[in-house]
């Protein structure tokens, strides 16, 4: 009986080339997940591995991978020792199988379990080889003479539509060309041109090869692309993963992908891990902002380092530090969601770095309690030790809240310092016109928008407000003393 409804759930990898302990990296959380990171960090591994994770159905022919194709023995590894692990979801018939873990390594010399007792699932890896031109895999010198076979059935031409808006061309035909029996090409007419794949460019023709892959795969496939935005200019790398999305929501297809381009951080239909090594470990950070990726790759040049959750805590620390003609001696960074800041800090300390001049401030809406700090320190910071308990504390006494106030959230602490002001400017003006949301960050966006600024501008004037209140002081307090510690112990 067929397997339908597979879904990986997370991958966790023991040893495997370069990545070391990586606990349960989130594969589920949106049918695009794009993995960044450093050169060497182990981006195209996760895709290999995955790739070996499952055998092939019988019920549809697709490519069968093995270990070997991807980690081939050789004098300088054996890869004995490696071992990774997948949670993987199948329906089949009527029983629905929950998150069952599939265990993979090579203890001495072959890899274990057997193929056949891998899981099933329809499975196609998109290397870097689609990158390089058929032109110049071609051997022929003489002339060609080609066959074609227009494709105008709905599927050849849903894909010509795709391409087409992908590269921002109107294709107005998509056939098969062959030469003999073994040769083919993907044919296509432009501009009242016919033309091969032998004449295309690397960029058009690795763009018809991802869009045909993804069209033709059948529901609840994985894809897996490595490096996505080789040969492709920004806009026809972000028409690619919209056109990628909008297949993999039709399909329920899991497409996992790498990348270097720091463009895709912003997009909010997928879902980005950074993956960085610290003190040989493998750790991940969801959803990582570009600033934090400079940050974990370089040095920071200013005396002070506060790492937020988002754009508005970071207009509130702008502002604390030039209070205290601090600004030009911190450099403030948003991290993304609270989980980030517990991450980051965790990672830096196990790459040596001292937090003594850094600040990891949380909005003080969540992980508010010592309990809570502890709970997700140790979630990341894993093992025992006397090594292991100074990294903690290094980070725990690094972390800091904004003091707000309890079973309140920032926007809401805004809305009540603001309405609390009796001078009526422009924004208290604004916020006395809207009522606190339940949905968070709505109150300040209506803020902004009625104010007609952009966000960077309309922030500054809400912070700016704000800071006349009565409320401000008390909200800032925990920064503010930091800061101001800092300023006297570095003299500056």
């Amino acid at each position: 009986m067929p397997q339908t409804n597979q879904v990986v759930h997370d991958i966790s990898i023991v040893r495997l080339k370069s990545l070391n302990g990586l606990e349960q990296l989130a594969l589920d959380q949106s049918p695009l997940i794009a993995i960044t990171g450093a050169n060497g960090c182990g981006k195209s591994t996760i895709l290999h591995a995955l790739a070996c994770a499952y055998r092939p159905s019988s019920d549809v022919a697709s490519s069968n991978y093995k270990f070997p194709q991807f980690f081939l023995p050789t004098t300088d590894s054996k890869w004995e020792g490696s071992s990774f692990s997948i949670r993987h979801s199948y329906r089949e018939g009527t029983t629905q199988v929950e998150r069952r873990e599939y265990a993979y390594g090579k203890a001495h010399d072959r890899w274990t379990p057997r193929y056949e007792s891998r899981p099933v699932r329809y499975v196609d890896y998109i290397g870097i080889r689609t990158c390089v031109p058929s032109i110049e895999d071609e051997y022929a010198t003489t002339y060609l003479e080609l066959t074609s076979v227009l494709r105008n059935d709905d599927l050849g031409n849903a894909i010509r539509t795709a391409a087409s808006k992908v590269l921002n061309r109107n294709y107005t035909s998509l056939a098969r060309k062959s030469y003999g029996t073994k040769r083919r090409y993907r044919g296509v007419q432009f501009g009242g041109i016919d033309y091969s794949s032998l004449s295309m460019g690397a960029g058009e023709q690795r763009v018809f090869e991802i869009v045909e892959r993804i069209y033709t795969a059948p529901k609840y496939s994985l894809i897996l692309i490595d490096e996505i935005d080789l040969l492709l200019h920004e806009d026809a790398l972000q028409k690619l993963v919209s056109v990628l999305n909008e297949r993999a929501t039709e399909k329920s297809l899991q497409v996992i992908f790498t990348t270097h381009r720091e463009s895709v951080l912003a997009r909010v239909d997928l879902t980005v891990h950074h993956i960085f090594h610290a003190d040989g470990r493998t750790l991940t950070m969801p959803s990582t902002h570009p600033d934090v990726w400079h940050r974990l790759t370089g040095h920071s040049i200013r005396s002070l380092e506060v790492f937020v959750e988002d754009d508005l805590a970071q207009t509130i620390v702008a502002k604390v530090a030039s209070d205290l003609k601090l600004r030009k001696h911190v450099e403030i960074v948003a991290v993304g969601a609270a989980t980030n800041l517990f991450t980051l800090a965790s990672g830096l300390a196990l790459r040596g770095e001292s937090l003594s001049t850094k600040s990891f401030v949380l909005d003080g809406d969540v992980f508010s309690t010592d309990h809570d700090k502890n709970a997700q320190v140790k979630r990341v910071l894993t093992g025992h030790g006397p090594l292991v308990e100074q990294k903690r504390a290094e980070v725990l006494s690094a972390i800091t809240q904004f003091d707000c106030p309890v079973n309140s959230w920032p926007e809401k602490a805004f809305h009540e310092m603001l309405t609390s002001i009796d001078d009526k400017d422009e924004v208290t003006s604004v916020a006395r016109e809207i009522d606190i949301p339940m949905e968070r960050h709505r109150f300040l966006n209506d803020i902004i928008s009625r104010l007609g600024d952009s966000r960077e501008t309309g922030l500054h004037k809400v912070v700016e407000a704000a800071s006349q209140s009565d409320g401000w002081a008390t909200y800032v307090k925990p920064i503010a003393s930091w800061l101001q510690g800092k300023q006297r112990e570095l003299h500056l």
